[in-house]
């Protein structure tokens, strides 16, 4: 072998080497891409090895090699193939290994993409995929984006991806908040995260009760689901008549007794945003109560009040 090709194939063993050693990934990574096209096979091969353990990371940094080296064409091929793998521990790499394929593809215009991304993300709810779409404008892929709203795994993205397609996004959003499964009497824990998260993009995209349906904030604010009921109060408050206003934020102080601390973060900004007529219901939101019950009302109203720039009573 000539001293030069014999130098080049020293290299890449060398970096196919580091790449496998979780020490030296990184490094592994960096000397791959210096070795040129030449390392497309064998980071192929290393892509395609489905480790029984799990084990990813020599995977995901093939992955990393393989697109600085403009292999969308192998990565692609990675996304299309069937992976069907019954142990779990090997599934759950090689989906971490797709995912990191798809977000490496986020920049690729390649016309298959599309379709082949869609159909990852509605039958293996993967983030990578979810969140290309969005970035990509892709409409057609609005029912996947809102059902992944219901997975803890996938929702980040699908949020994000939703907030990309703004407001070409609001009509299927309403729709989606309006629509428990598989019924109101027996939804799931699955549908009721699907739906907050749903009205929780509306509000942080601006849309308001001129984008929704007639009627539907109104239902909403009467909602079995307390998160989604209070979200739809606090929309309605700040797109209602001013005569309907004070009976809102009565049911909005009564909220703040029984709220997680990301909802009472929500309820208490947008009380701050009608401060003037807050201020004189605060008073009147003192009632009889037990002694445990008035110690968490007093810290409860001291601190709205505190919020809207007075003094806790």
């Amino acid at each position: 072998m000539p001293p030069n090709r014999l130098a080049e194939s020293e290299a890449l063993n060398r970096a196919l080497t580091d790449l496998r050693a979780l020490a030296h990934t990184d490094r592994g990574v960096l000397e791959a891409i210096a070795c040129g096209p030449a390392a497309i096979p064998a980071l192929r091969d290393i892509l395609w090895a489905c480790e029984p353990s799990g084990l990813f990371t020599p995977r995901c940094a093939a992955v990393e090699a393989l697109a600085a080296l403009g292999a969308e064409d192998v990565l692609i091929e990675f996304l299309a193939a069937p992976h069907e793998i019954v142990d779990p521990v090997a599934r759950a790499g090689t989906e971490a290994v797709m995912d990191r394929a798809a977000r490496a593809l986020m920049r690729c215009q390649d016309p298959r993409l599309p379709v082949l991304l869609r159909r990852l993300a509605e039958t293996r709810l993967l983030p990578g995929a979810i969140e290309w779409l969005g970035a990509h404008g892709r409409i057609e892929a609005l029912s996947c984006l809102i059902q992944a709203l219901g997975d803890d795994v996938a929702r980040p993205s699908a949020i994000a991806a939703l907030q990309d397609l703004g407001a070409a996004a609001i009509p299927a959003l309403w729709r989606a908040c309006a629509d428990p499964a598989p019924d109101r009497d027996h939804e799931t824990d699955t549908s009721r995260r699907r739906r907050r998260a749903a009205l929780t993009i509306l509000r942080d995209i601006d849309a308001d009760a001129a984008t929704a349906p007639i009627g539907m904030l109104k239902r909403l604010a009467d909602d079995g689901d307390f998160g989604i009921a209070t979200t739809a109060l606090c929309l309605q408050l700040d797109t209602d008549d001013p005569p309907n206003r004070p009976a809102m934020i009565r049911r909005l102080i009564r909220a703040l007794e029984r709220t997680d601390v990301v909802l009472t973060y929500d309820i208490e900004a947008c009380l701050k945003r009608h401060a003037d007529l807050v201020r004189p219901l605060l008073a009147e939101a003192e009632h009889v109560v037990t002694a445990s019950e008035a110690k968490m009302q007093h810290r409860v109203l001291g601190r709205l009040a505190a919020r809207l720039g007075g003094e806790p009573r």
